[in-house]
């Protein structure tokens, strides 16, 4: 699929198994909502770009995000824009999404294994490897093999690659490296040469001679020493030489431009496919490259710390020792997490620890050593995290271990947890749950509220989860968003899980950065909620300022964690399936 465009074969195996699998339709819809709603973000991070579609669409499309109460895929999307996706290239996305994630079933013979072609001949086998993955925040997907890429794997030529989401980084053989925002699609052909087919990157020439990247009007040639970013979308590109220069050749005529440092260039095909060129200013605002994972910043002062004690949690956990097996409680000997599984781990970031939860094929989450038998009246939860993608992913849960004649299972009791871009079939999109449920279940039951503002990806926020007598709250950055009654106390005994929803297995994995978690056997008053928001604000580092430059990638690094910004929704208590 070197080409970036699902075949005939391979869109009628996607067209039978979403008639035929339940599981493979909810999942195709999730793919499609998220790579909406993904659209929607590059056009509202990207003000300078609507002026100059203006200029050549007028009216034909609104800049603003779908309402809330309107599914995106529901939403008519206007057949001129430039920035819709088309359906080949989106199909062939999806094909691999479904072949991804139905892998695992393919081996057991529940779904037959799509045709998925490497290049334009399926005998032609993959050529020797000219680059690697560094690192990637999300899922980045080998067309031809159908699986992951882990960071430190190969990227060969003859082969592409999809990245639905966050941030890729890539370094080539030739002394290149380049970061990948998704969604995007690259190739790279049987000569190396890379090939974007949408999407956003940054490429960084250390090496002595040209780079080349071809788009799908022109080729550029980033010189030596340069730094250059590029925006492509079909027939629409956009690129701009932050440092050093850039030569575009068009594809058409063989016409040559040469962009120079601080200017960039817009080429697109006219209403007669003739092709048009537009010199721009390189505008640090086009390419919002800090809201990778490892920019947006969470700075923990001792002043919070402090708070957080005298608040008097049952246990804290502040993720700072990266080489422990297990993660110890600051407030005391027991209710220690351990390490379970290789796709969790802590790091540090600028100084601060935090654990990161990576996409993962096994069970990878923390647990606590001994069972809570302090939260059976009112409780509540504090945490920092930070989401890699919109996803639906479960932060915590507490669970009830119970054995049947299948074997150990987990009963739950609480679940705060993120839901995706495409609703669960209980809930709503991009909003946080929280759930209380006694007597615990796996199955239906409990009272549910979900946030009326939505949660952000790839940026730092607080929440928190209070049970208060019958009232149930939950906040964002320290205001309520939610509240539902529940007269019941869970039971004594609940074992804590962080980062899935079972202690077992893959369901439900959280996908990003998690810290400061702290767990009380009280509610937490709004203003102790407000005070720690407040306290963590104050200790924040300053934002990077200045335009992109080489170790940023970017513009500065958003300080804004508010709620302001995010589009309503609505949430009351209602009857809960898991």
């Amino acid at each position: 699929m070197s080409s970036g465009d699902a075949s005939e074969a391979q869109c009628r195996w996607l067209d039978e198994l979403v008639r035929s699998d339940e599981d493979a339709r909810r999942y195709v819809v999730d793919v499609l909502a998220q790579m909406s709603d993904l659209e929607w973000e590059v056009r509202a991070s990207m003000p300078a770009l609507d002026g100059l579609i203006g200029q050549g669409a007028s009216d034909r499309e609104g800049t603003s995000a779908p309402d809330a109460a309107v599914h995106p895929l529901r939403k008519s999307r206007p057949s001129g824009s430039s920035w819709i996706l088309k359906w080949e290239a989106v199909a062939a996305a999806l094909v691999l999404a479904v072949a991804a994630a139905f892998m695992a079933n393919s081996r057991r013979g529940q779904v037959d294994q799509p045709p998925v072609a490497a290049s334009r001949d399926d005998a032609a086998q993959p050529q020797s490897p000219v680059a690697r993955l560094v690192s990637n925040t999300s899922f980045l997907i080998d067309s031809h093999a159908g699986h992951a890429i882990n960071a430190g794997d190969s990227l060969q030529a003859g082969r592409s690659v999809t990245l639905f989401d966050g941030v890729a980084e890539v370094d080539f053989d030739r002394g290149a490296s380049m970061r990948l925002k998704g969604p995007a699609l690259l190739a790279i052909d049987e000569d190396g040469v890379p090939s974007l087919k949408y999407g956003r990157l940054i490429v960084t020439n250390h090496g002595d001679r040209p780079f080349e990247l071809r788009l799908s009007l022109a080729t550029v040639q980033i010189g030596p020493d340069s730094y250059v970013g590029i925006d492509g979308h079909g027939d629409d590109a956009f690129v701009y030489a932050f440092e050093g220069d850039a030569e575009l050749v068009d594809s058409v005529e063989g016409n040559r431009k040469m962009i120079a440092a601080g200017r960039g260039l817009r080429v697109r095909r006219g209403a007669r496919s003739d092709l048009h060129m537009a010199e721009l200013r390189a505008d640090s605002q086009a390419f919002d490259f800090e809201l990778l994972m490892a920019s947006d910043r969470i700075h923990v002062s001792p002043d919070y710390v402090a708070a957080i004690e005298a608040a008097q949690p049952v246990a804290y956990y502040r993720f700072e020792d990266d080489d422990a097996s297990r993660v110890p409680n600051e407030m005391g000997a027991r209710h220690a997490l351990a390490i379970a599984g290789d796709g969790v781990r802590v790091v540090h970031r600028d100084g601060d620890g935090v654990a990161e939860f990576v996409i993962r094929d096994d069970a990878a989450c923390f647990t606590a050593v001994e069972p809570f038998d302090e939260l059976a009246g009112d409780y509540s939860f504090e945490v920092w995290v930070k989401p890699s993608h919109f996803q639906w992913g479960t932060i915590a849960a507490l669970v009830q271990r119970d054995v049947d004649e299948q074997g150990e299972v987990d009963l739950h009791a609480m679940l705060l947890e993120l839901h995706g871009a495409n609703a669960p079939p209980e809930g709503m999109s991009k909003a946080i749950r929280f759930l209380h449920r006694s007597p615990p279940s796996d199955q239906q039951g409990g009272t549910s509220c979900f946030s009326s503002v939505f949660y952000r990806a790839q940026v730092w926020q607080h929440l928190a989860v209070t049970k208060d007598g019958e009232w149930m709250r939950l906040y964002i950055n320290g205001e309520q968003v939610a509240e539902a009654r529940d007269a019941t106390d869970l039971p004594a005994g609940l074992n804590l899980i962080i980062g899935q929803l079972f202690s077992f297995g893959t369901v439900r994995p959280f996908v990003g950065h998690l810290d400061e978690l702290a767990v009380y056997d009280r509610a937490l008053s709004l203003d102790e909620i407000k005070q720690h928001v407040q306290i963590m604000r104050a200790s924040e580092p300053p934002a990077r300022g200045g335009s992109p430059d080489r170790a940023h990638n970017g513009r500065p690094a958003p300080t804004t964690h508010g709620t302001d910004d995010l589009r309503r929704g609505n949430g009351n208590g209602n009857e809960a399936a898991i």
